[in-house]
């Protein structure tokens, strides 16, 4: 009898823990999907009739709020018309004595406790300094001599950061010689995060206006594209944004880097391709 591997049981339990969140934490997301069709059917359609100008009635919902759906991330108004009087009240606002009295307050209250802070947390930064000048200025002669401290995490490192990143390392290879589970996981986050929906509402608008060149309703987009993004804003903690943007920045300097590095090496092979066969360079006698 064949043995079936363990990590084949971890990835079932990863799924129903996935399926367990997309039914509790993201109830809203078969709503959108099932609004997002209907807008992209009713948008297709109505561009058929338009364009072949058939006489029909039907009535696009792309530009209608969602039936259900989470509170946006950004707290903005819901319609174009509230966005344009709430501009013009911002700016009303934003130069009035009382708002400028009260940023004045905000900032004393922000140097006040700030200074209040700074003056608790500098001893324990003066004394870590102290402590970490003292150590690096010690004379040391055991050569050839692991450190206390080298020798500990030397320790830490093979009995636990060794032994957890092989694993890692072994089940990111498993998973990659059984992609249905990498595919399945995908397919439940972009469910979760309303990718589906987005693609659909995105198609459904683009069909309906190339027809009706309905400016104002871009901004229905953007407010119903802020809804559609806020289960991923909300869900994923700042830790994990920060790692991500990072990740992020780091693979765009890469490529940046690359691309730099690439035109520099064409430029190269360029000027040498226009040399000919046989480059002799002269000069004047005693230039050597």
């Amino acid at each position: 009898m064949r043995k079936i591997d363990y990590r084949h049981f971890i990835c079932v339990g990863i799924t129903l823990g996935f399926l367990a969140i997309a039914v509790f934490v993201f109830p809203t997301s078969i709503n959108r999907i099932i609004e997002g069709g209907r807008d992209f059917g009713l948008s297709i359609a109505f561009y058929f009739m338009e364009i072949f100008d058939f006489e029909h009635s039907i009535t696009p919902t792309v530009n209608s709020m969602p039936a259900v759906y989470s509170e946006p991330f950004l707290k903005i108004a819901a319609t174009f018309e509230q966005f344009k009087a709430d501009w013009v009240r911002y700016w009303q606002i934003w130069v009035t004595k009382d708002n400028f009295v009260k940023y004045l307050a905000f900032l004393v209250d922000l140097l006040y406790y700030g200074s209040k802070v700074l003056l608790i947390i500098l001893p324990f930064f003066l004394l870590l300094y102290i402590g970490i000048k003292s150590y690096f200025n010690t004379e040391n002669n055991d050569y050839d001599v692991d450190s206390k401290p080298l020798r500990v995490w030397k320790a830490i490192v093979a009995a636990v950061y060794v032994p957890v990143k092989t694993w890692i390392l072994g089940f990111i290879e498993f998973v990659k010689d059984n992609k249905a589970y990498f595919k399945i996981w995908v397919g439940i986050w972009a469910y979760n995060f309303n990718v589906v929906a987005i693609g659909l509402e995105f198609f459904a608008f683009y069909f309906y206006f190339i027809v009706t060149f309905d400016f104002t309703g871009i901004y229905m987009q953007f407010y119903k594209l802020l809804i559609d993004l806020s289960p991923a804003i909300v869900f994923i903690p700042v830790w994990l944004w920060c790692i991500i943007g990072a990740l992020v920045f780091d693979r765009a300097r890469k490529n940046i880097a690359l691309t730099v590095l690439n035109h520099n090496e064409m430029k190269n092979r360029g000027f040498i391709n226009e040399r000919p066969i046989v480059f002799m360079v002269c000069g004047t006698m005693g230039k050597k």
